[in-house]
């Protein structure tokens, strides 16, 4: 019970400080192209995919559906084929939970097999609701998919049943991982969960990131906050049968969190990681690090970091409302002018594409999804 409360604690105190960022964030002029020049249509440019008025904590690309985690507001999908298509939801909205940065949706998972059945994590305001949802008819119904979560304290609170509380999703081709303060797995699905271990040391308050290689899939990557509000990184290269924990905090100012994690597609001993305020580099799988890489000094913390999966050293992040991208694994790079003046909560890359999305939250305006391609 004191981790719960702990965690609730940070989360409080990151929503606060998040919301007084997005109100420092300044809205973009817009001004009218009064250029008589033709238009390249061969230079990458945004395009607004609406979505607005809502928190995009979560973008997954389950083609042809990019789907949006919006917390409270629920989860939402487009059919990224058509322009013209809406915004479809797909339920599990809860108007009642006010921590709108942590509760709610905050990740999904759609089984490659049958495209209706999917998976939710679902962060709720109390520790004996239910965390993890399941449909099997495309969202028309959910129903509590989180078996072997279940957990009691010790006396006198023994009289309360308690539920793990994942944030994210990680399928492999060999196990499918869920992870928050503990990380489980289940093979069946989310018909039974395991947990495998508690997160840490130190004890983990949530998790934000949890990856595995595109190349070599044993090698996965996890990153986090701890119930200390420090940062937490753990690394496997057996597919999760054992971790080994990078003790970021003797690098890093110790009020920090890893937001991200991403590769090298061409060299697994090479990984990034965003932070607060900087990104920071091994090419050694974390026997040693480059901090900082690269620092950011403006408002918000780079919460995003991705990677274009066919070519090395070909990367994206997000800080505040920036968008960035270098060609040369961040000894340079660019600012891409994002059309956005909300705060940038979540990013992915679509390689095949070369379409990059990024999910805002919803205030000031603009907001919502945004594509860059």
């Amino acid at each position: 019970m004191l981790n719960f409360k702990i965690m609730i604690k940070i989360r409080q105190k990151k929503l606060v400080l998040g919301l007084i960022l997005l109100t420092l964030l300044p809205i973009n002029n817009c001004q009218e192209n009064d250029s008589t020049d033709p238009i390249d249509d061969n230079v990458p440019k945004w395009e607004s995919l609406g979505f607005e008025d809502k928190f995009a904590l979560r973008i997954r690309l389950y083609k042809p559906y990019l789907y949006v985690c919006a917390g409270s507001n629920g989860l939402w999908r487009k059919d990224i084929r058509s322009e013209d298509s809406n915004w479809e939801y797909l339920g599990l909205a809860d108007t009642t939970l006010v921590d709108y940065l942590h509760t709610g949706v905050m990740d999904i998972l759609v089984n490659s097999e049958d495209s209706d059945v999917m998976l939710v994590a679902f962060f709720p305001d109390s520790g004996t609701a239910h965390g993890i949802f399941k449909t099997e008819d495309g969202g028309d119904t959910w129903f509590a998919s989180d078996s072997g979560l279940e957990f009691h304290f010790p006396p006198p609170w023994d009289d309360e049943t308690y539920y793990e509380h994942p944030t994210i999703f990680l399928q492999t081709p060999y196990d499918l991982f869920a992870a928050g303060t503990k990380l489980v797995h289940t093979n069946n699905f989310g018909e039974y969960w395991e947990v495998i271990m508690p997160i840490g040391p130190p004890p983990a308050a949530t998790t934000y990131d949890l990856r595995h290689h595109s190349e070599d899939i044993n090698i996965l990557w996890l990153g986090g906050e701890s119930v200390y509000t420090g940062p937490i990184l753990l690394f496997s290269i057996n597919n999760g049968v054992t971790w080994t924990n990078v003790y970021l905090d003797t690098m890093v100012t110790v009020d920090n969190a890893v937001y991200g994690i991403a590769f090298d597609p061409n060299d697994s001993d090479i990984f990034y990681v965003s932070l607060y305020k900087e990104i920071i580099k091994t090419t050694e799988r974390g026997t040693s690090w480059i901090v900082p890489l690269m620092s950011y000094d403006g408002p918000g913390h780079v919460r995003c970091i991705v990677e274009d999966d066919t070519r090395s050293g070909h990367l994206f992040a997000a800080a505040g409302y920036t968008t960035m991208e270098t060609q040369d694994g961040w000894v340079s790079w660019t600012d891409l002018e994002s059309p956005n003046a909300s705060g940038i909560l979540s990013m992915l890359y679509d390689s095949e594409e070369k379409a990059l999305y990024i999910g805002t939250g919803s205030w000031p305006k603009p907001s919502g999804i945004f594509m860059y391609k």
